[in-house]
C-alpha cells in the first residue's frame, strides 16, 4: 500500500520502549522479582526477549506453571517496578518534540498499550496513566486504552480496534506505532498503517510470520515525515 498522509487522522503509540525508555527498569524489577522467587531460569534477559508484546502476568504466570507452584512473581515485580524504577523512564530523545508537533498539525493521539493503565499499588494510583503523566505529554493524547481494557492483548487486534472506535474513525485512518512485532502484527490484524520504532534498539520479540511494518522509523522525527509533516 501507498500511503496518502491525508487519510491519517489519528497516531497510536506504544509505551515501553517506543515512547518512554522502560526496559532498563524492567529488566531490574525482573531480575529482582527472580532472585525473590529462586527463579533461575530463564534469565531476566530471556524472559525480557520472549516476553515483548505480552503481558508480563501471563509470562510470569507461565515461570510459575513450569515451577509447579505460585511464585508470587507479578506482586515481586510490580514491588520494585513501581517503587524504585517506574519513575526513572525518561521519553526517548525526539519524541516530545514529535508528539507535540503531531498534535499541533491536527492529529488525534492514543496511548495503546498491554500495560495496567491504573491500579491501585501500596496506596498509590499506579499504571501507564501514571507514567504518561510524569513524562509531561499526556495531556496531549485523546485517549489510552491500557491491559485491563480488553480481553485479548497484543498481537490480538482487540486495543487498536477498540482506540480507532473511541477515536471515532476507520482503521485506515489509524497509524500504530511500536517496537515490538506484537504492536506491528495488532496494527496489520487491525487493518491500520504499522510503523516499527526501532529507536530504542529493543529485541522487537519473537517473529510473527509474515508480519511486516508499512514502514520503520529510525528516530522520532521520522514519524513526522511519514505523517508529511514538515515544521
Amino acid at each position: 500500500m501507498t500511503l496518502d498522509p491525508t487519510n491519517i487522522k489519528a497516531v497510536l503509540f506504544d509505551f515501553d520502549d517506543t515512547l518512554a525508555e522502560t526496559l532498563p527498569g524492567r529488566q531490574s524489577a525482573v531480575q529482582y522479582a527472580f532472585v525473590a522467587a529462586g527463579v533461575d531460569s530463564p534469565t531476566a534477559d530471556e524472559f525480557l526477549k520472549t516476553v515483548n508484546g505480552r503481558t508480563f502476568n501471563q509470562g510470569f504466570m507461565d515461570i510459575s506453571n513450569s515451577y509447579g507452584r505460585d511464585l508470587d512473581l507479578l506482586n515481586l515485580y510490580r514491588e520494585r517496578y513501581w517503587t524504585a524504577e517506574a519513575d526513572n523512564s525518561p521519553l526517548f530523545e525526539g519524541v516530545r518534540e514529535a508528539v507535540l508537533s503531531i498534535h499541533s498539525h491536527g492529529f488525534k493521539l492514543a496511548l495503546v498499550t498491554s500495560k495496567i493503565r491504573s491500579f491501585n499499588f501500596q496506596g498509590r494510583a499506579l499504571g501507564a496513566q501514571y507514567q504518561m503523566e510524569i513524562s509531561g505529554i499526556n495531556h496531549l493524547f485523546d485517549i489510552l486504552v491500557g491491559g485491563e481494557d480488553v480481553k485479548l492483548h497484543k498481537p490480538d487486534p482487540e486495543s487498536i480496534k477498540l482506540a480507532v472506535r473511541k477515536l471515532g474513525i476507520t482503521a485506515d485512518e489509524a497509524l500504530m506505532i511500536g517496537d515490538s512485532t506484537a504492536d506491528i502484527g495488532a496494527a496489520n490484524a487491525a487493518g491500520c498503517w504499522s510503523c516499527h520504532a526501532v529507536w530504542a534498539g529493543t529485541p522487537p520479540g519473537p517473529p510473527l510470520e509474515g508480519i511486516r511494518p508499512d514502514f520503520v522509523a529510525e528516530k522520532p522525527s521520522q514519524v513526522l515525515q511519514i505523517l508529511g509533516i514538515v515544521d
